[in-house]
């Protein structure tokens, strides 16, 4: 039987006098403890409440309970922000703040999310508390839809407390976001992925030959835009297998080979890679470059695998050198990838793996396995394979565990960003702040997968792959899966942090739990989403520009950087032709061309 119980909550500022419900109720032994509370704007509690303790005129709220993985104590307020429809795809800034302790060291999990289905998430973050008061304070995008979202705190274990709870919304510009960027990126992708480039045509002789005619074709592209490729079977030329081939060369200069642990080895010490080194030979062929996804994952691992932490780690360490070395003698491996370590110590995943990872810690398990990866590397001499670090947490979590990486010199050559948004489009607003707060590092930052819905957002056990519940693409949903893949593509393209994307999955055929997130439909024909990034990637961010030299040879364009043919023929036909890189490295650069038989 539910007890409830009134308590009066006051809204801080000109409207101290208002009064709000909450309801707390505890549903039987074993059962969630909670607290539901309405809040509107930014509201602080300063008044009688529920399992209230008064310390120098501030409530302590104490949350307690029997807390298991299936029911967990947590608190959640229900949060009312004026709607903003006009400001949707950007978004609105928030402020959480509160103050907490607990009897252990603890960490405790909040998230700002969606009220109704499908539970969409603004903030999702990790707090440590203990036994002092410590003060919190986080920031987020959240839609502004006119959706109500709601604060949850979700501590460990019990006694929890937590005083002065706040959620204020902040302009974009407070939170580093520059509104005009969101809005018009194209100013930043003329001065992120463009170079000045000036052709000096001269003859045999050395000297400048004036109205010669000059070309700069750009053939490859410096930006790395990639897609997985579960889908790519080389051996098989059905009409539907052709069809993805073309549309993988079109579009893609790179691409992610996913030889999963438990799929390549599902017995321990067999291991078959067959279906790997044909994608890999494919894609050589094809001219794509390669990264090899993932070595380290404890979350998906083979069922041989023991409970013991170290004995785990020895296997797991043996796995990713395997790899590595069967796969160094590729010519256009370029990435190989660790994924999901810190959200490893916050999810409810358990093995032996992940065990060892929470017993020393997210860093000192990232630096392990950035070590390992280095001297195998290495001793298969292709120390110019960068190592990324991959994860979907977007947190403060994940940025103090790389602060301590920078801290101990120990950073991944690389970062990688998760943006899968099966539960509905993320503000772009929210996509810029997590670039913004990964950016600081100094590394390389690329979105190692990302994918957006041609069909409706799911949650939890119902977006599984193992549902029978089918998910399928609606010519509505491609159509506004089209319009916001191209706003976001430009905004990603604009930074110039950012060194690549990869798309996940290419098709909806076989696609990860069984989403419409592909850019091809089950049968291989394309979405609008396709044409989209095809128009963006292959025609508006790809230079073919032609000109005549002036009276000392020169002909100067800006351009974007990549692999270019330049040709420059004089007025009687003496033609000469170079094929050369425009590096992003450099903020200008010159090309002498010499013509033959002048």
């Amino acid at each position: 039987m539910k007890e409830f119980v009134q308590a009066n909550w006051r809204r801080a500022g000109a409207f101290s006098g208002a009064v709000i419900v909450v309801f707390f109720y505890a549903a039987g032994a074993g059962m969630a403890a909670a607290v539901n509370l309405v809040v509107n704007d930014a509201w602080t509690c300063d008044g009688d409440s529920v399992r209230a303790q008064q310390q120098s005129g501030r409530d302590i709220f104490i949350l307690s309970g029997e807390a298991t993985r299936a029911t967990p104590l947590m608190v959640v307020c229900k949060l009312s922000l004026p709607p903003r429809p006009s400001n949707a795809v950007f978004g609105q800034g928030l402020h959480v703040h509160f103050e907490a302790r607990s009897s252990r060291d603890q960490r405790v999990e909040t998230a700002i999310f969606q009220s109704a289905y499908p539970y969409a998430e603004s903030l999702n973050d990790s707090v440590h508390t203990g036994a002092q008061w410590k003060s919190f304070d986080l920031d987020c995008i959240a839609p502004c839809d006119g959706k109500q979202l709601s604060l949850r705190l979700r501590p460990e274990s019990k006694p929890f407390e937590f005083r002065d709870v706040t959620v204020t919304p902040v302009a974009l510009s407070d939170l580093g976001i520059d509104a005009k960027l969101l809005a018009n990126p194209e100013a930043n992708i003329e001065k992120a992925r463009k170079r000045a480039v000036t052709v000096v045509v001269l003859n045999k002789q050395g000297k400048p030959v004036a109205n010669s005619s000059v070309r700069l074709k750009q053939v490859g592209q410096d930006f790395l835009f990639g897609t997985q490729i579960q889908g790519l079977d080389p051996h098989r030329q059905t009409a539907e297998q052709k069809e993805y081939q073309a549309r993988l060369r079109e579009l893609f200069n790179f691409a992610t080979v996913t030889p999963y642990w438990p799929q390549v080895e599902s017995k321990s010490g067999e291991q078959n890679l067959q279906k790997f080194d044909e994608q890999v030979r494919w894609l050589d062929e094809a001219g794509l470059s390669t990264k090899i996804h993932p070595l380290f994952w404890p979350h998906f691992v083979p069922s041989f695998l023991p409970q013991n932490p170290l004995k785990a780690l020895q296997q797991a360490d043996q796995h990713a050198v395997s790899l590595i070395k069967h796969f160094a003698a590729t010519p256009h491996l370029r990435f190989i990838e660790n994924n999901e370590i810190v959200a490893a110590m916050t999810d409810r995943s358990d093995n032996g793996l992940i065990s060892w990872v929470r017993r020393i810690g997210p860093a000192a398990a990232i630096e392990h396995e950035e070590q390992l990866d280095k001297r195998a590397l290495h001793e298969a001499n292709r120390s110019d394979v960068t190592v990324i670090y991959n994860d979907y947490a977007n947190n403060t979590y994940e940025t103090d565990v790389l602060a301590q990486l920078a801290r101990d010199a120990a950073l991944p050559d690389a970062i990688g960003i998760q943006m899968h948004m099966t539960q509905g489009n993320w503000p772009l607003a929210r996509v810029q702040f997590i670039l913004n707060r990964l950016a600081r590092f100094g590394k390389p930052l690329y979105v190692t997968e990302i994918s957006v819905l041609s069909g409706e957002p799911r949650v939890g056990e119902e977006a599984g792959a193992e549902t029978s519940k089918p998910w399928n693409s609606k010519p509505q949903g491609e159509i506004e899966q089209a319009v916001y893949v191209e706003k976001l593509y430009r905004l990603l393209f604009s930074n110039r942090c950012l060194h690549g994307i990869t798309w996940w999955d290419l098709s909806d055929k076989n696609s990860w739990q069984g989403a419409p997130r592909g850019l091809l439909r089950e049968d291989m024909t394309v979405k609008p989403a396709y044409d989209a990034l095809r128009n963006l990637i292959c025609k508006q961010w790809r230079t073919d520009v032609s000109g005549q030299s002036d009276s000392s040879g020169r002909f100067s364009a800006n351009v974007f950087t990549g692999v270019y043919e330049i040709t420059a023929q004089d007025q009687y036909g003496h033609t000469v032709c170079k094929r050369l890189q425009i590096p992003a490295a450099r903020a200008t650069c010159e090309v002498q061309l010499r013509l033959n038989g002048s």
